[in-house]
């Protein structure tokens, strides 16, 4: 069963800088981070790797094109599965609609396929 937290960020762009920002507002409001990462160039850069060292985060990087062990390959195939039962004619509906999807915590994967 899962215990922890389901933190999203949504965003038109991601980079690395971007990704180090979401990184220093989840580590402000948690104490201990343990994040499971792809292999994005955005996760992979120095400073993220820098923050990360010193803030003592824990990372764990997947292994390359392995969608079935990442568990938000898993969860995102979940909410477009939801959102494709809803009706939405416009781009800030469809925004609202995943926003209701991510409060949906019958949309986490119970096990994760590993």
């Amino acid at each position: 069963m899962f215990k922890g937290k389901i933190v999203v960020k949504m965003s038109k762009k991601i980079n690395g800088r971007k990704f180090l920002a979401f990184l220093r507002r989840l580590h402000k409001s948690n104490e201990k981070l343990c994040i499971i990462i792809d292999n994005a160039r955005w996760h992979l850069t120095k400073q993220v790797f820098s923050f990360v060292k010193e803030s003592s985060i824990k990372l764990i990087r997947l292994l390359t094109y392995s969608p079935e062990l990442n568990p938000i390959e898993q969860y995102w195939q979940n909410v477009k599965k939801w959102i494709g039962t809803r009706i939405w004619f416009s781009l800030p509906e469809l925004k609202k609609e995943l926003l209701s999807a991510f409060r949906r915590k019958d949309l986490i994967p119970k096990s994760y396929g590993y």
